[in-house]
C-alpha cells in the first residue's frame, strides 16, 4: 500500500526513515475527512441513523461522492462545522473551526463539564446513549476517584459512574 500511495505522489517514503504526506496527499486526506463527516451529519440529521451506526455508511459514501455533490450536501446541511461526534469538518481550503479538546479525565471535583466531542467508537457511543449522554450535555463532576479509576458525574439529577477509560474519550470544556 505504501508503494501504491508513493506512486500516486500522495506520500514520500524513505526506507528505514518513515513516511510523510505530500501536499497532494494532505489535500486528499482533508477531502476525504470532509466527505466522511458531512455524510455522517446527513445520515443522522436527515435519515435518522444513530450516531453509533454512521461510520461504515459514511466510509462507503465518502469514496463514491464527487466534490460538487459534497459542496451541495454542505450547503443543504447549512454548512455544519462539526460532525455528529463533535469532530471538526474541514473547509475546502483545509481550515477548521476551533475545538474544545479537554478530556473529562482532566476535570476536578466540582467542575461543570460541557461535552463537545467523543471518540467515534460504537461501544462507547452505545454506552453514552444508554446513559442519555450526548453532545452538548452539561454535567457536574461530583467525584474523581483516582484509586478506583472512576469519575462520578451528576447528569439530569442522576449520579453516573464513568470509568477513567471512558473519561479519557470524552472532550469538551470545563466551567469552574
Amino acid at each position: 500500500m505504501i508503494k501504491k500511495l508513493a506512486k500516486k505522489n500522495l506520500i514520500k517514503f524513505l526506507p528505514y526513515k518513515g513516511v510523510h504526506l505530500t501536499q497532494k496527499g494532505l489535500n486528499e486526506a482533508i477531502r476525504l475527512v470532509r466527505h466522511h463527516r458531512l455524510w455522517e451529519v446527513f445520515l443522522v440529521s436527515k435519515l435518522n441513523f444513530e450516531w453509533m451506526d454512521v461510520h461504515e455508511e459514511a466510509e462507503k459514501l465518502e469514496h463514491a461522492s464527487s466534490d460538487i455533490l459534497i459542496d451541495h450536501l454542505d450547503e443543504f446541511l447549512g454548512y455544519p462545522k462539526y460532525c455528529v461526534h463533535g469532530n471538526v469538518i474541514p473547509k475546502l481550503d483545509g481550515s477548521v473551526s476551533a475545538i474544545n479538546d479537554i478530556p473529562l479525565s482532566d476535570a476536578t471535583k466540582g467542575d461543570v463539564f460541557i461535552l463537545d466531542r467523543v471518540m467515534d467508537q460504537p461501544p462507547l457511543l452505545k454506552f453514552l446513549d444508554e446513559k442519555g449522554i450526548n453532545l452538548h450535555s452539561e454535567f457536574k463532576v461530583v467525584d474523581m476517584d483516582a484509586f478506583n479509576g472512576l469519575v462520578t458525574i451528576q447528569y439530569l439529577n442522576k449520579m453516573i459512574d464513568l470509568s477513567m477509560v471512558v473519561a479519557k474519550k470524552l472532550f469538551g470544556q470545563i466551567k469552574r
